[in-house]
């Protein structure tokens, strides 16, 4: 058979075959970037964990390996996530929150306490941390809530969002997850403002985290010590050394593989990654990095239709302003900007429940903003052309 004639049959109706369906409906540039951030994410590792293995004294590709078979699951669930219709997400989304809370009430009976806090959960030879899958399924969660119950009387919807937020909330911070707490509600309120809720309920609620910061300080002993660190400068090791490490680059780099900061910072594979991307790589490729994320915010925002319904809207715009916030605060502590939280830098940090939530939430993404097959000029006219064939 003739290549040209078999590969243009291929898209005949009735020869449409679901993997076809998906790739013409598809943000390519999002998938093509986000696989791009992973990828790099990867080669980072390889170049920043072997320093920390040599200090905890176990194989140099250990962390590697590791990271490697997360990465295998969550592109996996990224372009599962992605194929799911908005109907399907929905449907998940009480099951997901249900399963979330049973998790992080498992990990407080059960975890692993790792420098004073219990978020991590052994299950089947490898560590999960419950808490970086909550932020994600709880914007599900939320914009379900908030459509659902958006026809209901008075403010009863704001009522329900409210008692799951500070359930999960409740959770996160008896571990203690001060940072990930911090998150969820920045999340819930961004999610609450969008659906309509005055500015005066805003205020209220801003009002309201103040007191909560305030009382973090006061009576959590880990939050007023990172605190403290933070507006005591020269006192905290690793802000200091992350400091070192974007003077150190320059503009150009030290090159791949020979910066200093990963022998001296115990995170700098994880919460310090930027750090050692800024030494090895300079400033110049540093902020190129810092477009890439940028553009890809603001194309998700861009591609965000209201028209698609309430739940998808509030699910895509949670999401998205979660991987912002988390770019921001992993390079805001960095360049000691924002005291240290323990927030990964989305898809380039070590972790594996870090990367697969991360791929789960630009899967939803993918799957809410992807286009209706044949509603583009160019889709018809490749329909039209087919069928002539």
């Amino acid at each position: 058979m003739d290549w040209k004639i078999h590969h243009q049959s291929l898209f005949k109706r009735d020869k449409l075959n679901f993997i076809k369906i998906w790739w013409l409906k598809t943000d390519k540039v999002i998938l093509g970037l986000v696989l791009f951030l992973i990828l790099f994410g990867l080669f980072m590792n390889f170049t920043s964990s072997p320093s920390i293995a040599k200090r905890i004294e176990v194989s140099q590709l250990f962390f590697f390996k590791k990271h490697l078979i997360f990465l295998c699951g969550s592109v996996f669930l990224l372009v599962f996530f992605s194929y799911l219709r908005v109907n399907h997400i929905k449907l998940m989304a009480p099951f997901l929150f249900f399963a979330i809370i049973l998790m992080l009430i498992l990990t407080l009976m059960f975890g692993s306490e790792i420098k004073g806090s219990k978020r991590w959960l052994s299950l089947f030879g490898f560590t999960l941390q419950p808490s970086e899958f909550a932020k994600v399924i709880f914007v599900i969660f939320n914009a379900f809530l908030l459509d659902r119950l958006n026809h209901t009387k008075f403010y009863f919807k704001y009522i329900v969002s409210s008692i799951s937020c500070l359930l999960l909330v409740l959770l996160l911070i008896r571990q203690p997850d001060f940072g990930m707490s911090f998150l969820v509600i920045l999340l819930w309120s961004a999610q609450l403002f969008l659906c309509g809720l005055s500015w005066i309920a805003i205020f209220a609620i801003s009002i309201f985290g103040i007191f909560g910061i305030i009382s973090a300080y006061i009576f959590l002993p880990h939050v007023r010590g990172r605190v403290d660190k933070f507006f005591d400068i020269g006192n905290d090791y690793q802000v200091d050394r992350s400091i070192d490490a974007y003077i150190n680059g320059g503009f150009f780099g030290t090159g791949p593989g020979n910066g200093l900061v990963k022998k001296h910072i115990p995170d700098s594979h994880s919460d310090f990654i930027f750090s050692v991307v800024a030494e090895e790589f300079g400033v110049i490729i540093s902020s190129i990095f810092i477009f890439i994320f940028i553009y890809l915010i603001t194309r998700v925002v861009r591609k965000n239709d209201v028209t698609k319904g309430c739940f998808a809207y509030l699910t895509v715009s949670g999401l998205v302003i979660q991987f912002a916030a988390q770019i921001i605060i992993n390079i805001g502590v960095g360049l000691a900007i924002l005291p240290t939280k323990g927030i990964t830098l989305p898809f380039i940090s070590y972790g594996g429940s870090s990367l697969i939530a991360m791929s789960m939430s630009f899967g939803i993404i993918l799957a809410m903003t992807r286009k209706r097959y044949g509603s583009t000029l160019k889709d018809k006219d490749l329909l039209m052309a087919s069928e002539r064939v």
